[in-house]
Protein backbone atom coordinates (compact mmCIF):
# COMPACT_ATOMS: atom_id res chain seq x y z
CA UNK A 1 0.00 0.00 0.00
CA UNK A 2 1.35 3.45 -0.98
CA UNK A 3 -0.48 6.03 0.86
CA UNK A 4 1.39 9.35 2.87
CA UNK A 5 -0.28 11.87 5.11
CA UNK A 6 2.23 14.58 6.19
CA UNK A 7 0.97 17.84 7.54
CA UNK A 8 2.62 21.13 6.18
CA UNK A 9 2.45 24.10 4.38
CA UNK A 10 1.48 25.62 1.01
CA UNK A 11 4.94 26.39 -0.14
CA UNK A 12 3.68 28.53 -4.37
CA UNK A 13 -0.02 29.09 -4.80
CA UNK A 14 -1.35 26.60 -6.36
CA UNK A 15 -1.94 26.54 -10.67
CA UNK A 16 -5.21 25.42 -12.17
CA UNK A 17 -4.53 23.56 -15.64
CA UNK A 18 -8.00 22.99 -17.52
CA UNK A 19 -7.90 19.60 -19.78
CA UNK A 20 -9.31 20.02 -22.97
CA UNK A 21 -12.42 17.74 -21.60
CA UNK A 22 -12.89 20.08 -18.63
CA UNK A 23 -11.33 18.34 -15.96
CA UNK A 24 -9.29 20.58 -13.91
CA UNK A 25 -5.71 19.37 -12.49
CA UNK A 26 -4.07 21.56 -9.62
CA UNK A 27 -0.44 21.85 -8.60
CA UNK A 28 1.52 23.34 -5.94
CA UNK A 29 4.66 22.82 -3.81
CA UNK A 30 4.31 21.52 -0.74
CA UNK A 31 6.40 22.33 2.89
CA UNK A 32 6.83 19.20 4.99
CA UNK A 33 8.95 20.41 8.49
CA UNK A 34 10.76 17.17 9.50
CA UNK A 35 12.29 17.21 13.14
CA UNK A 36 14.61 15.10 14.43
CA UNK A 37 15.00 15.29 18.61
CA UNK A 38 18.33 17.86 19.37
CA UNK A 39 18.86 18.49 15.47
CA UNK A 40 18.02 21.34 13.39
CA UNK A 41 14.80 21.06 11.19
CA UNK A 42 14.46 19.54 7.84
CA UNK A 43 12.21 21.19 5.03
CA UNK A 44 11.26 18.50 2.58
CA UNK A 45 9.76 19.68 -0.43
CA UNK A 46 7.15 18.20 -2.45
CA UNK A 47 5.15 19.03 -5.74
CA UNK A 48 1.49 17.88 -4.93
CA UNK A 49 -0.89 17.68 -7.99
CA UNK A 50 -4.75 16.94 -7.57
CA UNK A 51 -7.30 15.45 -10.42
CA UNK A 52 -10.75 16.18 -10.58
CA UNK A 53 -12.73 16.21 -7.81
CA UNK A 54 -9.66 16.56 -5.43
CA UNK A 55 -8.78 19.46 -7.81
CA UNK A 56 -11.98 21.18 -7.43
CA UNK A 57 -11.67 20.84 -3.58
CA UNK A 58 -8.19 22.68 -3.86
CA UNK A 59 -9.90 25.31 -5.85
CA UNK A 60 -13.24 25.32 -3.54
CA UNK A 61 -11.16 26.25 -0.36
CA UNK A 62 -9.36 28.74 -1.97
CA UNK A 63 -5.59 27.53 -0.48
CA UNK A 64 -2.36 30.13 -1.62
CA UNK A 65 0.71 30.29 -0.25
CA UNK A 66 1.24 29.74 3.64
CA UNK A 67 -2.19 27.57 3.76
CA UNK A 68 -1.41 25.25 6.68
CA UNK A 69 -2.35 21.56 5.29
CA UNK A 70 -2.79 17.99 6.04
CA UNK A 71 -2.33 16.48 2.42
CA UNK A 72 -3.43 12.80 2.09
CA UNK A 73 -2.11 11.07 -1.36
CA UNK A 74 -0.10 8.77 -3.03
CA UNK A 75 3.85 9.10 -2.81
CA UNK A 76 6.01 8.85 -5.86
CA UNK A 77 8.73 11.04 -8.02
CA UNK A 78 9.21 13.19 -10.39
CA UNK A 79 12.48 12.37 -12.38
CA UNK A 80 14.21 14.89 -15.19
CA UNK A 81 17.68 16.11 -16.45
CA UNK A 82 18.28 20.08 -15.44
CA UNK A 83 19.82 22.16 -18.04
CA UNK A 84 23.34 21.25 -16.73
CA UNK A 85 22.98 17.49 -17.59
CA UNK A 86 22.02 16.23 -13.68
CA UNK A 87 19.52 14.04 -13.12
CA UNK A 88 17.04 15.09 -10.39
CA UNK A 89 14.73 13.62 -8.42
CA UNK A 90 11.92 14.96 -6.60
CA UNK A 91 8.87 13.76 -4.44
CA UNK A 92 5.53 14.35 -5.74
CA UNK A 93 2.10 13.54 -3.33
CA UNK A 94 -0.76 12.59 -5.87
CA UNK A 95 -3.76 13.74 -3.52
CA UNK A 96 -6.31 11.82 -2.30
CA UNK A 97 -7.36 14.57 0.17
CA UNK A 98 -6.40 18.49 1.47
CA UNK A 99 -7.24 19.00 4.91
CA UNK A 100 -6.85 22.90 5.88
CA UNK A 101 -5.77 23.97 9.02
CA UNK A 102 -5.03 27.43 8.45
CA UNK A 103 -6.57 29.93 6.43
CA UNK A 104 -3.89 32.47 5.05
CA UNK A 105 -6.30 35.20 4.11
CA UNK A 106 -4.50 38.43 2.14
CA UNK A 107 -7.46 40.79 2.09
CA UNK A 108 -6.93 42.67 5.70
CA UNK A 109 -10.38 43.42 5.55
CA UNK A 110 -12.09 40.07 5.66
CA UNK A 111 -13.69 39.11 8.89
CA UNK A 112 -13.16 34.91 8.48
CA UNK A 113 -9.50 34.91 9.57
CA UNK A 114 -8.39 32.72 12.25
CA UNK A 115 -8.54 28.70 12.33
CA UNK A 116 -10.08 26.97 10.05
CA UNK A 117 -10.84 23.19 9.90
CA UNK A 118 -12.30 21.99 6.59
CA UNK A 119 -12.41 18.16 4.73
CA UNK A 120 -11.89 17.55 0.95
CA UNK A 121 -13.01 13.96 1.94
CA UNK A 122 -16.09 13.44 0.29
CA UNK A 123 -16.67 10.34 2.31
CA UNK A 124 -13.16 8.53 2.47
CA UNK A 125 -10.73 7.21 0.08
CA UNK A 126 -11.20 7.37 -3.54
CA UNK A 127 -11.61 4.35 -5.36
CA UNK A 128 -8.15 4.18 -6.35
CA UNK A 129 -9.12 2.76 -9.68
CA UNK A 130 -10.62 6.55 -10.68
CA UNK A 131 -7.35 8.04 -10.47
CA UNK A 132 -5.40 8.73 -13.66
CA UNK A 133 -2.26 7.03 -13.66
Amino acid sequence: MNHIVLKGNIGRDPKVVETSGGKKIVNFSFAFNGTVKGKDTEVIWFECVAFDWAAESVIRLKLAKGSRVIVSGKLGVNQWVNKDGQKVTNPKITLYSVDLLAKIDRDPADESQGFVYESTEPGGIPNLDDIPF
